[in-house]
């Protein structure tokens, strides 16, 4: 399996999964997104399937830079033409396939997704307040979590930012803090579970500390992750 990070944070997301014909991308809203896929030796042109959680634009940015026809998303999430997706539903493709599962943002039809790629499972969440009870039966045992720790409590309460921003981002349709995503994971994690990556950290509400001061029971995993927001992480593995 093999994983590359572009960027991951409130300024930026894109992530890359390999799969045989190319690339797979999660999201496209870095800035420098075609500098960073330089960096990452990828062409723009490798990539074969374009997926969207969601409608911000630091997940959308770059969705004119490619055709209508590899863009997979949920109704209304991007004003030009895609594929629709609909929640709890396997789509099959040439070399993988993924389980579509609902998040929780303040957006139209939020998604999370998880891709089967020659039998490893990637589960794919972030931006979400809560997980819907449905979407958590799906989680269990998977074998490999990019998952959002985005924020320590008592960092953003004692940041700058203003009251109806630090509300909306700990409300159930903001982000998922270090303290419920070690929940979530101790609910999730199984005999079959080989890495656990964080993502969406927030640069000015946690660090990297503060994520392992709650998450210090996964450690033990071969893979262990902290995604950044502007410098690229490589991730592979070969699970024989």
């Amino acid at each position: 399996m093999r994983i590359i990070n572009l960027g991951s944070g409130s300024k930026g997301n894109a992530t890359l999964l390999k799969i045989k014909s190319g690339y797979i991308l999660i999201d496209c809203g870095l800035s420098r997104l075609e500098e960073k896929l330089k960096e990452a030796n990828v062409l723009l042109e490798e990539i074969k399937y374009v997926f969207i959680t969601h409608n911000h634009t630091d997940h959308t940015l770059n969705i004119a830079k490619f055709p209508s026809n590899i863009i997979y998303c949920g109704k209304e999430t991007v004003s030009c033409e895609h594929n629709s997706l609909d929640y709890y539903k396997n789509y099959d493709f040439e070399d993988f396939s993924v389980f579509t599962l609902k998040t929780s943002h303040d957006v139209p039809n939020p998604f999370g997704y998880i891709f089967n790629i020659e039998g490893s499972e990637v589960v794919y969440i972030t931006d979400t307040g809560r997980l819907p009870a449905k979407t958590q039966q799906f989680m269990v045992n998977r074998r490999f979590y990019i998952i959002e720790s985005n924020y320590d409590l008592d960092l953003l309460m004692s940041s700058p930012r203003p009251l109806f921003l630090k509300n909306r981002i700990k409300s159930t349709k903001g982000h998922l803090s270090n303290l419920q995503t070690e929940l979530y994971l101790k609910e999730f994690i199984g005999d079959n579970t080989y890495g656990v990556v964080y993502a969406h950290i927030s640069e000015e509400c946690n660090n990297d500390e503060k994520v392992l001061e709650k998450l210090e029971n996964f450690k033990h995993l071969p893979v262990s992750s902290f995604l950044k927001q502007w410098e690229p992480t490589f991730i592979t593995y070969d699970e024989n």
